[in-house]
C-alpha cells in the first residue's frame, strides 16, 4: 500500500501543471454549467437542454481525465490523441455507472429486507426520515438517542452495499482500459477484488486522510491530493489486475 501511494506522490508531482490544469478546468466549466441552470431554472425546455450539455461535458471529462490518468500510470506522455474520449467510450462509461449504482441500491434494498426480517428497524425510524426531508430543520424535535441510532443503522444498513461496490468499482476502469462489454468488466471487476476487500477498504480510508489533509492546507492541497488520489486508484486497479492475471493467464478478459 505505502508503495503505491508513493508512486502516486511522485506521478503526481512529475504531472503536477497538467493535473492541476485539467482539475481546474473541470472545476471552472462545472461551476459555470451549475450557474448558468440555477439562472433558468424557471424555463424547463432550457433548463433541461443544458442538463443535457452539462451531463455530456461530465462524461466528456471522465472518461477524458481516466484515460490521462491510465497514460500517466503507463509512462506514456498525455497527448491529446490519446485522450480524447470517443462517443462510445462515454456511453460505455455512462452505462456501467448506472449499472453500478443500480447494483448498490439493489443491495441496499435487500440489507432494509434482512434488517426488518430481524426487526432491527423501528417503526419510528421511517417517521424520523420523513420529517429530515419535508425539513431539516426538524431534527431537533429528535432525542440524541434517537438520531445516534438512525445513524448507526444507516451505517449498518450501507455497509454491504459499498463493500460489494468496492468489489466492482474496477469495471468503469475495465471498459475504459481494456475496451471490454458491461457484464464482462463486472465480472472481471469482481475476480480481481476477491481476497482483496480488507486492502482496498484500507487504500480507502488513506485516500479519505490524504483529501483531508488537503483541505486542512486551506483547500488548495486539494490541487494536489484529489490527482493523487485519482492516481492511487488507478495504480490500485493495474496491481490487483496485474495479480490476477499473473496466477490466471487463462482468465484474460476479451472484449
Amino acid at each position: 500500500m505505502l508503495e503505491i501511494i508513493k508512486n502516486a506522490f511522485e506521478l503526481t508531482k512529475k504531472n503536477a501543471l497538467v493535473l492541476i490544469g485539467v482539475l481546474l478546468t473541470t472545476f471552472l466549466i462545472s461551476f459555470f454549467f451549475s450557474f448558468i441552470i440555477g439562472a433558468f431554472q424557471s424555463m424547463p425546455f432550457v433548463s433541461f437542454i443544458l442538463n443535457m450539455c452539462s451531463l455530456i461535458f461530465q462524461l466528456y471529462f471522465g472518461v477524458g481525465i481516466m484515460k490521462l490518468m491510465l497514460n500517466i500510470v503507463d509512462g506514456k506522455e498525455p497527448e491529446f490523441s490519446e485522450i480524447k474520449p470517443t462517443w462510445s467510450e462515454m456511453v460505455k462509461y455512462l452505462s456501467v455507472g448506472l449499472l453500478l449504482f443500480l447494483i448498490f441500491m439493489v443491495t441496499f434494498m435487500i440489507t432494509i429486507g434482512v434488517f426488518g426480517l430481524i426487526n432491527v428497524l423501528k417503526p419510528g425510524l421511517s417517521t424520523f426520515l420523513s420529517d429530515l426531508v419535508t425539513n431539516p430543520d426538524n431534527l431537533v424535535n429528535y432525542s440524541k438517542q434517537e438520531i445516534l441510532y438512525a445513524v448507526v443503522v444507516f451505517i449498518l444498513l450501507a455497509i454491504p452495499s459499498v463493500l460489494f461496490y468496492m468489489r466492482l468499482q474496477f469495471a468503469s476502469y475495465l471498459v475504459i482500459d481494456k475496451k471490454l462489454d458491461l457484464g464482462i468488466s463486472i465480472n472481471h471487476s469482481f475476480k480481481i477484488t476477491k481476497g482483496y476487500l480488507l486492502y482496498i477498504v484500507l487504500m480507502l480510508f488513506a485516500v479519505v486522510l490524504l483529501n483531508i489533509l488537503g483541505v486542512v492546507a486551506l483547500f488548495i492541497g486539494l490541487l494536489f491530493t484529489i490527482p493523487m488520489s485519482m492516481l492511487i486508484f488507478i495504480l490500485l486497479y493495474r496491481s490487483l489486475e496485474q495479480t490476477y492475471l499473473e496466477s490466471h493467464p487463462e482468465n484474460i478478459p476479451v472484449e
